[in-house]
């Protein structure tokens, strides 16, 4: 019998959730939350792990779960842990800003958001995805960011959120384009407890 190829996912919001699941069917997949989510993990075929480190070393794939906000912090952590020849997969919705960020680390990484790929796809996440999900168009980061609005919507969601303080969001509220994003930010937020904000583990 073929040994799985063994994948960790960072982050168990909607989208670490929605992937693993798929992971699953050919992975062994760990988890990587900062929340109890050992029953959900479970109930995927997923396993949540307590350390990072080891995760990270025995994986040949690491995947990303966690907003573009999250993902200085991630990399940091897992340059220490990559070998060579791990790749790293994130799925954020703004890709230039995600691929700037990720370029700081020490093994291959590509992106995917929607029915896109950045960067160099491997073969064989590319495949199984394919396979067990949709199919991959290739695009740059900065095509994928013109033609699409939602990455650029939702960073800035995140970013008046997180740097606005309570006087300055009551303030915007009272503006023109204000009450928009605020809109925007509470439609977001109602997607998922973390899909919005997925705490870096």
């Amino acid at each position: 019998m073929t040994e799985k190829p063994k994948i960790t996912v960072i982050g168990f919001g909607k989208m670490g959730q929605y992937y693993a699941g798929i992971f699953a069917k050919g992975f062994e997949v760990s988890i990587v939350s900062s929340r109890q989510v050992d029953k959900e993990a479970k109930a995927i075929g997923a396993t949540r792990v307590r350390s990072l480190a080891p995760a990270i070393r025995s994986s040949q794939y690491v995947f990303l779960a966690v907003p573009i906000n999250a993902l200085d912090a991630i990399v940091t952590r897992i340059n220490r842990y990559v070998g060579a020849d791990t790749v790293v997969i994130d799925t954020c919705s703004a890709r230039l800003a995600a691929e700037r960020k990720l370029s700081q680390l020490k093994c291959r990484h590509f992106g995917i958001h929607g029915g896109v790929f950045t960067g160099k796809a491997d073969p064989v996440i590319l495949e199984f995805l394919e396979k067990h999900e949709r199919k991959y168009e290739s695009m740059s980061a900065e095509e994928h960011d013109r033609l699409t609005a939602t990455g650029l919507v939702h960073f800035m969601a995140i970013a008046i959120d997180s740097y606005l303080s309570a006087g300055e969001k009551q303030q915007l509220k009272t503006g023109t384009v204000g009450p928009l994003f605020m809109k925007i930010i509470d439609h977001i937020k109602q997607n998922s407890k973390t899909t919005y904000k997925e705490p870096v583990p």
